[in-house]
């Protein structure tokens, strides 16, 4: 479908001009366009001696895609077009020379392509052979309305303005600035910032490995939301007493206060009764299991060293009982040898004082056996009764 400019209406144009006029500037922009007979009697061109400008301000920017300047037509030679420049621009900035796209005698065209963001369009006329510019209408022309949702150049920018309003169909902007989810800028048609989503982009999504959500809805790669985190766009933390990746761990503080919703870590680490580790999710039974199982071979070394301890404790028992008796048995013999020495030695003693005292003897005497007998029976020391009948006092 062939889309054509559509011409900027006379009243959107206000003209100025610098220069000596002949006819009235403001002529150029009346919407008479001179045809037939001659100028001089139309009053519809304008006349500016050379050197000398005029300029067309528009009252918005518009994307404007040509410009047509139109000359006298009327018989005779006219250099009324010899030595313009046509200038192109925005206000409170430098305006840019653009060449003609077409030029001879009567009529002057530029075609811009693609279109171009403009509200200044100003004609100059430098010194030449003819003594003025004559210039009896300029037209300006925008391109086509574009369709609802896109702007710009060609059309070929979308807008995204909330609840589907319609935007500036030459910068995209939005009724009150306001855009749709996802979108932000002063034409709403940057995206949000990689991490942010929704309505001015206020909303933070968390996805697992920091990618990037989806800006509109913050929807996550593959519904994969970071630790901590949960629903469709990963922005809601875990509910209350669950944390980490999935919200698949159960946390338990002191009270039943709220976890920290991605490492579960309670406030001031103070946890519910039974519970313990950093993050209050590991019971103390579950401690034990955390122990790695024993092997056959780690039994059987432990069951060696047992009974070794043992047995050594045993045999140091008994070494020590044996050290103990016999010492004790040593001390005994000792003892019993030094009193039978002093029994002896006693005995020895009052024998020798009996043999060296002459009172302790009686007389030797033969008599008969009977008078022995009896005598030896009367003596304190009764021995034995030797065979000369002699009886031994000891």
């Amino acid at each position: 479908m062939i889309r054509y400019p559509i011409q900027i209406l006379n009243s959107s144009i206000t003209v100025t001009s610098n220069g000596e006029p002949y006819w009235p500037a403001d002529w150029a922009n009346d919407g008479a366009v001179h045809n037939q007979g001659l100028a001089d009697d139309c009053g519809c061109c304008a006349a500016l001696k050379r050197p000398s400008w005029l300029q067309l301000t528009l009252d918005k920017i518009y994307l404007v895609e040509k410009i047509l300047i139109l000359g006298r037509t009327d018989p005779g030679k006219y250099l009324q077009f010899d030595n313009i420049t046509l200038s192109l621009g925005r206000l409170n900035q430098s305006l840019v020379d653009e060449a003609f796209t077409m030029k001879n005698g009567t009529v002057a065209q530029t075609i811009l392509a693609p279109p171009r963001e403009l509200d200044v369009v100003r004609v100059s006329g430098g010194m030449a052979t003819s003594s003025h510019m004559t210039i009896c209408e300029i037209m300006m022309y925008q391109q086509a309305a574009c369709k609802p949702g896109t702007f710009g150049s060609n059309c070929s920018n979308i807008c995204h303005c909330l609840n589907n309003g319609t935007c500036n169909k030459v910068d995209g902007s939005c009724l009150n600035n306001k855009c749709a989810a996802g979108w932000t800028h002063d034409n709403c048609s940057v995206a949000c910032k990689p991490g942010t989503f929704g309505s001015n982009c206020s909303n933070i999504c968390h996805c697992l490995n920091n990618a990037t959500c989806n800006h509109v809805d913050g929807d996550c790669p593959n519904n994969q939301c970071a630790a901590g985190w949960t629903h469709e766009n990963c922005s809601i933390a875990c509910y209350p007493g669950t944390y980490g990746a999935n919200c698949s761990s159960i946390c338990h503080c002191l009270n039943n206060v709220a976890c920290h919703n991605m490492d579960g870590s309670c406030p001031n680490d103070q946890c519910a009764a039974g519970w313990v580790h950093e993050n209050c999710s590991v019971d103390n039974i579950s401690i034990a299991t955390l122990e790695p199982p024993e092997s056959n071979c780690d039994r059987y070394y432990n069951a060696f060293i047992a009974v070794s301890t043992v047995l050594g404790v045993v045999v140091a028992a008994v070494i020590v009982v044996i050290v103990m008796y016999t010492r004790r048995m040593l001390r005994q013999s000792a003892g019993g040898t030094r009193s039978n020495r002093e029994s002896t030695s006693h005995t020895y003693d009052d024998l020798s004082r009996k043999f060296m005292n002459p009172d302790h003897y009686e007389c030797l005497q033969i008599q008969t056996i009977e008078q022995s007998t009896t005598e030896c029976k009367q003596t304190p020391f009764q021995r034995v009764v030797s065979a000369n009948n002699t009886c031994r006092r000891f």
